[in-house]
């Protein structure tokens, strides 16, 4: 159990730290505005989470109804415990990075639209208004 477990783990780590250079990849892209490359990466980072949900239903299967927390606690071993906290670090700035990167995206998209609603088909005059919103 413990043999499978940690090698399961190892098997997680690995793949979180390849959507971690994913996800990097994508934020360089976005910051390159390089949209050719953004458009590729997506199906990428798309396998790598299909990777890691694959490790994860393995792992909760040899788990059963435990907690993985307790069930580290439990086995006792240093490089387990070790490896259960590379890999919880590892999430952490997976998730991390992922909301950046979502943020950033949707700061572009939002003022893209902003634009493209000013040049829009309305043919009125677009002035702001004393507020600083653009007025029609």
């Amino acid at each position: 159990m413990k043999e499978a477990l940690s090698e399961l783990i190892l098997r997680e780590i690995e793949t979180l730290k390849n959507l971690l250079m994913l996800l990097e990849k994508q934020h360089e892209l976005y910051l390159e505005k390089n949209i050719f490359g953004l458009e590729d990466i997506v199906k990428k980072i798309e396998n790598a989470n299909i990777e890691v949900a694959k490790i994860e239903v393995e792992r909760r299967k040899l788990e059963g109804d435990k907690s993985i927390k307790i069930l580290v606690k439990e086995i006792d071993d240093d490089s387990l415990s070790k490896n259960f906290d590379d890999m919880i670090q590892l999430v952490h700035n997976v998730k991390s990075q992922n909301s950046i990167n979502q943020f950033l995206i949707k700061q572009g998209l939002l003022f893209a639209n902003k634009m493209l609603n000013l040049f829009g088909r309305n043919k009125n005059v677009k002035t702001y208004n004393a507020y600083g919103k653009v007025s029609k």
